[in-house]
């Protein structure tokens, strides 16, 4: 199985079945999944990562209200 597949399986399942589904529950109700296209390895990018010479940190606001401390 492919790492997308899997990603669209369980993001399918999310939206199906989870209670924090952006769905209401009669739309979970008859979903049955998300349409997609076929993956195209000719719009596929790889590039290399750089890192930022200095960083810098930042607080965030999470979607839960906490704050959270990254690195940019």
């Amino acid at each position: 199985m492919h790492d997308y597949t899997h990603f669209r399986q369980m993001k399918d399942e999310f939206f199906g079945q989870d209670p924090h589904s952006p769905l209401t529950h009669e739309q979970r109700h008859d979903f049955d999944g998300l349409k997609y296209f076929d993956p195209n390895d000719a719009l596929r990018l790889e590039i290399p990562v750089e890192e930022f010479a200095e960083k810098e940190i930042v607080q965030m606001q999470t979607s839960t209200g906490d704050v959270q401390t990254y690195e940019h």
